[in-house]
């Protein structure tokens, strides 16, 4: 996946490092794959390791803001539930600081490592993996906070407005219309991770979870987190139908082990899955600009373009829950 470099004058990092108390000799930026959301850099504070993102504020409306002190406040509401990130404050106490043109925070490294795509079909972990997105819906479901984040139009209109490719914009909103009919009450819709695949979780040597990257939390529908977890690890089983038809069984039982989704929203995976596929097609395009999409973009392409049921997805019919 190609890097995408995140620009940041140097005066404005140095600002950003100097609220939190960093020393500037500590801090290295990261490589990031991707489309990433902000520089982060590397660092130590106080001798600990720790982690300095700065993230651009388009606006003077105060709205991304306001989206951001919500971020941080999801992730204190879900400390207990889950293993999260821990903000360390800057030295005037504040969890969040703006600086030019950007907003600032530093959080505490957390423990454990990445796991690698084999580990990741691992049952122990895709029951921990799935167990811990089940437990932060259960958690976001009492949530009474949350009024500043975005909502599933909000990621429309974002994917529709940069598309430039006429067929995924077809397909774009058609599946706009389709999940718009869906329900919003509050058992199958609310503040979801909005991006928990395995690369967004840190597995400690205990085995216990820490959960990444809560930026882009959202409004959404519930089964929009589980048709991600499970989207891509079928797709790319799709020539594996037994390990695919294994990973999915494990995945939504202990889901629902955690968090009961009515059955008339887990029905609504297969159209979500589709829905995040075709969204994952619109975010690389959007990233790659002028240039050639490579061979897996193409073929993914294809497959949410076809407007017949998408064969990766076909082992979920025989997953009870969601037949």
């Amino acid at each position: 996946m190609p890097r995408v470099p995140i620009m940041v004058p140097g005066d404005v990092v140095a600002e950003a490092l100097g609220r939190f108390g960093v020393d500037p000799a500590t801090a290295r930026p990261l490589a990031r794959g991707g489309a990433p959301d902000g520089l982060v850099l590397s660092c130590r504070r106080d001798g600990a390791d720790a982690f300095c993102k700065l993230m651009p504020l388009p606006d003077a409306t105060g709205r991304e803001l306001a989206r951001l002190r919500d971020v941080v406040a999801l992730t204190e509401h879900l400390r207990g539930a889950v293993g999260v990130v821990r903000y360390l404050p800057s030295l005037a106490g504040d969890l969040l600081e703006e600086v030019p043109g950007h907003v600032a925070c530093l959080t505490a490294r957390a423990p454990g490592r990445h796991v690698d795509e084999r580990e990741a079909l691992d049952p122990a972990f895709v029951r921990d993996w799935a167990g811990t997105l089940g437990r932060i819906h259960a958690a976001t479901g009492a949530w009474t906070g949350g009024g500043a984040l975005r909502d599933w139009r909000d990621e429309y209109e974002l994917f529709r407005s940069g598309c430039r490719d006429d067929a995924m914009a077809a397909a774009w909103d058609e599946l706009h219309a389709r999940t718009a009919a869906l329900p919003t009450d509050r058992a199958g819709f609310g503040v979801v991770h909005n991006d928990l695949h395995h690369g967004n979780l840190l597995r400690a040597p205990d085995g216990s979870l820490t959960v990444l990257d809560l930026d882009v939390a959202s409004w959404h529908w519930y089964a929009t987190d589980l048709a991600i977890l499970l989207a891509h690890r079928l797709w790319s089983l799709r020539d594996r139908p037994d390990d695919a038809r294994r990973f999915a069984a494990t995945a939504v039982e202990a889901y629902l082990a955690e968090f009961p989704l009515p059955p008339e929203r887990l029905a609504d995976v297969p159209l979500l899955a589709r829905y995040r596929l075709t969204l994952f097609v619109l975010a690389m395009q959007a990233e790659l600009g002028s240039r050639p999409a490579p061979g897996w973009l193409r073929d993914v392409r294809a497959a949410v373009l076809d407007p017949r049921p998408l064969p990766c997805l076909a082992v979920l019919a025989d997953v009870g829950p969601l037949a």
